[in-house]
């Protein structure tokens, strides 16, 4: 006789202590700002406009200092509770746990990759004599974020893997590890695997175009207001 069991899926070992990584990577920027205390000027750019002008400040108070790291850590305390809370926000169907494992994974990947990129502008935007930061202050942050979707990638890929064999190769089907693509589902959207919310069916023939429409909306949107603004005060 045989029986067929199933543990309690657990997060891959370094998707969990993620869990504690922004808290740390901020409270080390915030030692080094401290430290930097006295050699910190009175007051530096923290904003640049198109052209290059230098059109934000900060200045050497507590706000001015530490603003971006008590921003980071109001983001990360929003993503972990979510993370927490994987299972409210999951398809209702047993055996989903594989599932909720890797959604606290990517939560978490996402909160450590904020924390990373504001630790690294708060103390690196004081001690830059002005010059606006270099491609490497940004493009580390998007590395890690990269690195982080692949992982996490492979981590919903076995997780889809452990809940279709336990339920069958017909559950979650359209389902793939960060996208859904179902030719035989009419739907445009649907609802999320994992997380509030909806999803598009790139398989759907509007699928792409609306995904390229919003995108351009996202990245059009703040570009306007910003070439707007600009073109307001230069009047």
């Amino acid at each position: 006789m045989t029986t067929n069991s199933t543990t309690p899926a657990q997060a891959p070992g370094w998707t969990r202590w993620l869990r504690w990584a922004p808290p740390a990577v901020l409270s080390v920027a915030a030692l080094v700002l401290a430290a930097l205390w006295s050699q910190l000027p009175e007051v530096w750019p923290v904003h640049w406009d198109g052209r290059g002008n230098v059109n934000g400040w900060a200045h050497r108070d507590l706000p001015g200092v530490f603003g971006p790291l008590g921003f980071g850590l109001i983001v990360w305390l929003v993503l972990e509770g979510v993370a927490a809370s994987a299972a409210l926000f999951t398809r209702p169907q047993a055996g989903m746990e594989p599932v909720q494992a890797a959604t606290r994974g990517l939560l978490r990947a996402v909160a450590t990759a904020q924390a990373l990129l504001f630790g690294t502008l708060a103390v690196a935007l004081p001690l830059s004599a002005g010059r606006i930061p270099g491609p490497a202050l940004i493009v580390g942050p998007i590395a890690v974020v990269v690195l982080a979707l692949w992982g996490i990638g492979r981590t919903f890929s076995r997780a889809l893997h452990q809940v279709r064999a336990t339920l069958g190769e017909q559950a979650l089907e359209g389902y793939h590890a960060l996208y859904y693509s179902n030719a035989k589902d009419p739907r445009l959207w649907v609802p999320k695997l994992a997380g509030m919310g909806w999803t598009v069916n790139f398989a759907h023939r509007w699928g792409w175009p609306v995904m390229l429409a919003l995108i351009g909306f996202a990245v059009g949107f703040p570009l306007g207001l910003a070439a707007l603004s600009e073109a307001l005060a230069g009047r």
